[in-house]
């Protein structure tokens, strides 16, 4: 974002040459999505759980191991794409570590939260005093989601938060619909509301060239239309849908 508009034509003007080939781009989001499927996959279709290739599928499918992967297969792309130059590449893998480690902080934060909440007891409370009113549990799922994220701003934690809450309903509830309709709405909260405590707000906000008031007016809006929008859905589909 604070890139001069002359390093971004010139980046822009690259000949393709000079760029790394396609499969060697999405190599680091390929390898733990592969992975990841792959050890999701067997676990969901086979009971069988000896063997060479199934330890070696839990290893490399575990995500804390699929994600290293990607994260060394992008460091090598760096090195294979800066070898050439005379750029050294400590500022770029120091950025990205910046970033990073600030998005690890606040789930870890939001996770930490909620799984605080969900020694409580607070979702077999919710349980009992929606027993008779089960379908209320959606909008109660969206509302909770949608404070958290209007109060403190990520979507993340919103969502981890949220989820941490209302998890233990899935075995306890007795539900008439999909357990995946609260995870729904729980989606659905975390786009209310948008404001000044949002990273999302900034980026939209610098990058569309917009004031904060007129970011308010537009994007604002938009996603809390597009937020509950999705609940009446998701109502309307727990209803007539139940997949139960």
């Amino acid at each position: 974002m604070d890139a001069r508009l002359e390093d971004i034509k010139n980046t822009s003007l690259r000949p393709a040459k000079e760029l790394p080939p396609l499969w060697f781009s999405v190599l680091p989001v390929l390898i733990p999505l592969v992975f990841i499927c792959i050890h999701t996959a067997r676990h969901s279709l086979s009971t069988s759980n000896t063997g060479i290739w199934s330890s070696w599928i839990d290893f490399l499918g575990d995500k804390n191991i699929a994600l290293v992967l990607g994260g060394v297969a992008a460091l090598i792309l760096l090195i294979v794409q800066k070898r050439n130059t005379k750029e050294d590449i400590g500022p770029f893998v120091h950025g990205a570590l910046m970033s990073a480690g600030g998005i690890i902080l606040i789930i870890g934060a939001g996770g930490a939260f909620g799984g605080m909440l969900q020694q409580t007891g607070i979702s077999q409370r919710i349980t009992e005093l929606t027993r008779n009113y089960q379908m209320a549990l959606i909008p109660l799922a969206f509302f909770i989601t949608a404070v958290v994220r209007t109060a403190q701003g990520s979507a993340t934690v919103a969502l981890i938060t949220a989820s941490g809450m209302l998890s233990g309903m899935t075995q306890t509830a007795g539900l008439p619909y999909h357990p995946l309709y609260l995870g729904l709405a729980i989606g659905c909260g975390s786009k209310l509301v948008p404001w000044m405590n949002d990273a999302g707000f900034w980026i939209i906000c610098k990058v569309s060239n917009l004031t904060e008031r007129e970011t308010l007016k537009t994007f604002s809006p938009m996603l809390i239309i597009m937020g509950f929008t999705g609940l009446i859905v998701i109502m309307l589909a727990a209803r007539f849908l139940p997949l139960v």
